[in-house]
């Protein structure tokens, strides 16, 4: 953990990016599927939209780890996610058959 402190203080992006990389996975690791929701809204609200870039950059890099780890639990939440209003007439069904059938929506 050490290791990981001195990098994230580093003025190496690589250095950062690791580091950021590594803490997002150990976290995704940790955290109970209950809460990824609220790990990625409070990602994208917050962190993505700090002023300091490189506390964005880290978000960004959080996020993406975040959803490499943990993404298949968000499926049913990617309208909420999105800010859009769920269609629950289609809630259960997953949006490639949404496709084939013709049912899925997207806002213009």
């Amino acid at each position: 953990m050490k290791r990981l402190v001195k990098e994230l203080g580093s003025q190496n992006p690589d250095s950062m990016f690791h580091a950021m990389a590594e803490l997002a996975k150990m976290t995704c690791n940790n955290l109970r599927n209950t809460y990824i929701l609220s790990l990625v809204e409070a990602l994208l609200d917050r962190g993505l939209g700090d002023s300091d870039p490189s506390a964005s950059a880290g978000a960004s890099v959080a996020l993406n780890s975040v959803l490499k780890v943990k993404g298949g639990y968000l499926p049913n939440h990617v309208p909420h996610i999105l800010g859009e209003p769920e269609d629950v007439s289609n809630a259960n069904v997953p949006w490639w058959h949404q496709i084939s059938a013709g049912t899925c929506h997207t806002s213009s």
